[in-house]
Parts: structure tokens; C-alpha cells; sequence
């Protein structure tokens, strides 16, 4: 493998960690909204 080759796949799988972290940014944004819709909706009915 040519030092290119290599660092073409570190390129790689730096951009999927990344793709990774940032969709589990969303689902954990996701489920703070959500939890703090219910709380909300629960205290409003009390």
C-alpha cells in the first residue's frame, strides 16, 4: 500500500467517525426535544 493509499483511507474513515458522531448528535438532540415535549405536555395536564 502507497503512503497515498493509506492516507486516502485515513481520509476515509475520519469522514465516517465524523458522519457517525454528527448523526448521533441528531438522534441525541432528537431525544432531548422529545423528552422535553413530554415533560412539558405532562406538567401542562397536570
Amino acid at each position: 500500500m502507497t503512503p497515498d493509499e493509506a492516507e486516502q483511507q485515513a481520509r476515509i474513515r475520519f469522514l465516517l467517525a465524523g458522519t457517525a458522531f454528527f448523526r448521533a448528535g441528531q438522534v441525541a438532540a432528537w431525544v432531548g426535544v422529545t423528552y422535553a415535549l413530554v415533560a412539558l405536555v405532562q406538567r401542562v395536564s397536570g
